[in-house]
């Protein structure tokens, strides 16, 4: 699903594009985010009235997934650079640490 696009995604930007692990992940994790909305808003919500148009709604979801892209980076560069752990590693650490602020944030702001 997700965490596996977003860890083969950094993967091959970082070892084939040679983009700092930072910013592949950061580009896999938007368009992962990207992904997922379109997901939510077309199958898993479709059934339900909209208040706001397609952009707002993308907007506001983005933003708050920015937010656990920002924990996301925050725990990777941590055990990264200063624990020296494997990227890769490091990434699945983060992604659950993410994964669960992106869940409440959601379920507060957005999914409600």
């Amino acid at each position: 699903s997700s965490a596996i696009f977003v860890l083969s995604f950094t993967w091959i930007l970082t070892e084939f594009f040679n983009l700092h692990f930072s910013i592949s992940v950061a580009i896999s994790v938007e368009i992962s985010i990207i992904g997922a909305f379109f997901g939510l808003d077309k199958w898993a919500f479709s059934n339900k009235k909209k208040k706001h148009s397609f952009i707002f709604r993308l907007m506001r979801y983005n933003g708050i997934c920015l937010i656990s892209l920002g924990v996301n980076e925050l725990i990777l560069i941590s055990f990264s650079v200063y624990l020296d752990f494997f990227y890769i590693l490091s990434e699945i650490i983060a992604m659950g640490f993410s994964g669960a602020t992106n869940y409440f944030l959601l379920k507060r702001f957005v999914m409600k």
